[in-house]
């Protein structure tokens, strides 16, 4: 286990502060509620996802799916369906692939397998090695949460970025991440009210509300925010810097820079 030292954050003890605002990008086009917080929001753990979230392993898993789907015989998705896989949950993608529950760990084991060897062609999403230091540095305690393999998310990282990490839940099952937070969650020792998870697809969510805990989606993911829009999740992150922007000093910034908060 990595350890970057005994973390806390302190809680403000302030309500937040409600603002409302018209919020109008291309995905959301209606009056939401924005919570300006007067301090820090009072988590004291953040839950990433790895591929998708921290991790840009999307262009890498479309160049090696052709393949993969001849090997496993499931159905393949040309570039000209990508943006409506993008839009599909866990379980509608398994349908439309054809692949059955039995046949998901095989093809997932593959796949790890695979990017073992090919991690070097896996880079960070733009500012995230920068968010991941500030928000250690920052003390709070970061988790990561993932189905792909300990070792390859710890080539991916580098050994300076691995350390930020003091819990680390990996070779989670495609569907069985909600069990899987929920273990995290007990191991941790928070409350579900000092915990904010963030990831790329609507599974994450869905495994955040199960236990009760605030969620917040990137937009830069697998899920486009079409897709998330109808979970409507409490944050929705458009860059790595609005995640620190929120988690260290939110009330300093102008309002179209920080991420949506819904009541």
């Amino acid at each position: 286990m990595c350890h970057c030292g005994d973390k806390y954050v302190r809680d403000a003890g302030k309500e937040f502060g409600v603002r409302r605002i018209l919020y109008q990008p291309a995905h959301f086009s209606y009056f939401i509620s924005m919570k300006i917080p007067n301090a820090s929001p009072p988590y004291k753990l953040v839950v990433f996802d790895f591929d998708g979230t921290l991790a840009d392993s999307l262009g890498w898993l479309v160049s090696v799916m052709p393949e993969t789907a001849a090997r496993f015989r499931f159905s393949h998705a040309g570039p000209e369906n990508h943006d409506y896989l993008r839009s599909l949950d866990a379980a509608e993608l398994l349908q439309y692939l054809k692949i059955p529950a039995w046949k998901i760990p095989i093809v997932a084991l593959h796949l790890r397998k695979r990017m073992a060897c090919e991690t070097d062609k896996i880079p960070l999403y733009p500012g995230v090695s920068e968010m991941l230091q500030d928000l250690a540095s920052g003390r709070l305690t970061l988790a990561l949460l993932s189905s792909n393999s300990r070792n390859n998310v710890l080539r991916i990282l580098g050994p300076r970025l691995s350390a930020c990490f003091d819990f680390y839940h990996c070779e989670v099952p495609y569907l069985g991440k909600t069990h899987q937070f929920g273990k995290l969650l007990k191991k941790s020792g928070f409350h579900p009210s000092e915990i904010l998870y963030i990831g790329d697809e609507t599974r994450d969510l869905e495994a955040a509300r199960s236990h009760g805990v605030n969620f917040g989606a990137v937009t830069w993911g697998f899920n486009t925010p079409n897709a998330f829009e109808r979970h409507q999740p409490e944050y929705l992150f458009e860059e790595a810097a609005d995640i620190t922007r929120l988690l260290s000093d939110p009330a300093g910034n102008p309002a179209h820079r920080l991420p949506i908060h819904r009541n």
